[in-house]
Formats: structure tokens, sequence, C-alpha cells
């Protein structure tokens, strides 16, 4: 069966953060393989499905719960490495289908058949397009040509800022990432005011 990857992720974040904090005085090699087990246990059912995608998100929230716990950096550097390796091996490999290599690897070789609807690129082209439309202003809200023509795939998703940046344009995606720096800096500050560690790990990740 098809494992939920959204409630997997809040799992592993609290069953992890909580593993860290309860050994945050000798998060060694020991306990740093311990950590890596409990998290590559859903990683490991999850890139069966497959979904590299997703796999790929668990392995940077991993990483980030294991650096703020404090775990040496040429640790973390070891493991960075060892995720660079596994992500290609499994490119190369059986596991994913064709159309699954080349979703994941259309932002490093685009392909040439840019004005083909089948080329695998055709999403983030459309996304591209959408976003050059709208300009300093945009076409306002609800007007985006390309997004309410349904051209831009996975506007509630994957590719929401892409409306944002057809319809609002230049001046609405400027107020929008500003929004997220501004709730980024009141994280932060949050963050450092907390000396538990299994608040600060679950904070960090929220």
């Amino acid at each position: 069966l098809p494992i939920s990857s959204e409630p997997s992720k809040l799992a592993l974040i609290i069953v992890v953060s909580a593993y860290l904090s309860s050994n945050r005085s000798d998060l060694g090699l020991v306990r740093l393989v311990a950590a890596l087990a409990v998290a590559g246990l859903p990683m490991g059912l999850i890139l069966l499905q497959p979904d590299l995608g997703t796999v790929l998100v668990f392995v940077v929230v991993t990483l980030t719960l294991l650096a703020v716990a404090g775990v040496r950096a040429r640790y973390l550097m070891g493991l960075l490495v060892l995720g660079v390796v596994g992500t290609v091996a499994v490119l190369n490999s059986d596991l994913l289908a064709q159309y699954q290599r080349d979703r994941l690897l259309v932002f490093i070789e685009r392909s040439s058949d840019r004005d083909s609807g089948l080329a695998e690129s055709y999403n983030v082209d459309q996304s591209e397009t959408a976003i050059s439309l709208g300009g300093l202003t945009g076409h306002g809200w609800g007007e985006g040509p390309q997004t309410q023509s349904g051209r831009v795939p996975e506007q509630q998703t994957d590719f929401i800022f892409t409306v944002v940046g057809e319809e609002l344009g230049f001046v609405g995606t400027t107020i929008v990432l500003g929004l997220f720096l501004a709730r980024s800096e009141e994280h932060t500050s949050e963050l450092q005011s907390h000396h538990d560690l299994v608040c600060r790990l679950l904070l960090e990740k929220k």
C-alpha cells in the first residue's frame, strides 16, 4: 500500500527530535547510526513506491535535525556525500521509470523540445512563461491567462508561486517573499529563546 508522506514527515520529525534530545550529551557515531535507522525506515518504504522526490525531502529534513542537534560537522559532510552518491545510484538504477528520471533531471538537462506539450520540461516552461507575463503588477487576481487557462499544472501545490507571479506581478511576489522573510526572522528569534532541544528541533521544522 502507498505510504502517505505528510503524516510520515511529522512522525519522523517528532521521533527523531525526541531521540536526539534524549541523547544530546552523547551524539557520537553509534547514536547517529541509530537516528539514521529510525529516519531510514519511512524513507525506504517511500522509495519502494517509488517516490525519490519525497525521499530527498526526508533527507533534507533529517540532515537539518541532525545539524540543529549538534552532530559533528564531519559526520554531516559524510552523510551529505553519501546522500549525493545514493541519489546518483538510484537515478541510474531500475527503481525509477524513465519519466520519473526525466522529471527529476529536467532542471539540469532542459528538453530541447520546449514547444511540445509532451516535453519533460513542459511544466517548468509553462510556469516560467506565466511568471514572465506577470510583468510589474500582474494581470489581476484571477485574471492570469496561463494559470486560468489551465496551462500551468498543480497550481495549488508545486507551482502555486506561478499564480502569484502572473496575477500579482513583481510587486506581488516581492510582498509575498517579504512576508515569508519577516516570518522567518520571527521564527528564528522564537527558536533561539528555547533551551529545550526537542522544542528547538520541532520549531526548526515548523
